[in-house]
């Protein structure tokens, strides 16, 4: 199955759906947040789920066709890297911050996981110096929480756990 886009704008692909036939694009693959909607069945989700549903696969075998070891069967445009994410890495560290520690009791958060899970991380944006909650993610880089900031430390990726055989994608405050 090769799909390309029918109708292409900056941000956003819009396909003949791969599950029936049609004579109007009503399948839509946004690029930029690497999510997919169906207006025709009203469905919708992750990449990784179009993976799924496209192949009649689990979450391992659709990662692997994501990660190139298999011919993907939807064709996305290929686009110049977007990003504007100049945040850099300076120091991580356990997690020991007061005002860090009392945002995860405000949040509702149980703080023995977080200390866990989490990490402190410092971090800059255009020279200026920050910390913040940081979890790690499968390529090494951090998604970044604070009472002010919401962001990550790329390499921007998923966190993987080997708790159930029915993968779940969560935010990591919910997993926390």
């Amino acid at each position: 199955m090769d799909i390309r886009p029918k109708r292409e704008k900056s941000s956003y692909g819009m396909y003949f759906s791969p599950f029936r036939a049609e004579l109007l694009p009503s399948f839509k693959v946004d690029f930029r947040k690497n999510l997919w909607y169906d207006f025709g069945s009203g469905e919708g989700g992750t990449m990784i789920d179009l993976v799924m549903k496209i192949n009649s696969c689990n979450f391992r075998e659709a990662m692997s066709k994501l990660e190139g070891n298999e011919t993907p069967a939807i064709i996305l445009p290929q686009r110049p890297a977007f990003t504007t994410n100049n945040t850099v890495l300076r120091k991580v560290c356990p997690l020991k911050s007061v005002a860090l520690t009392e945002y995860l009791v405000q949040r509702g958060i149980n703080l023995d996981a977080a200390l866990r899970q989490c990490v402190e991380v410092n971090y800059s944006i255009n020279s200026k110096i920050y910390y913040a909650i940081g979890f790690k993610n499968d390529a090494g880089g951090y998604e970044l929480r604070n009472r002010y900031f919401k962001g990550s430390v790329s390499p921007k990726d998923i966190t993987t756990f080997a708790l159930s055989s029915h993968p779940k994608l969560i935010a990591f405050f919910d997993f926390l």
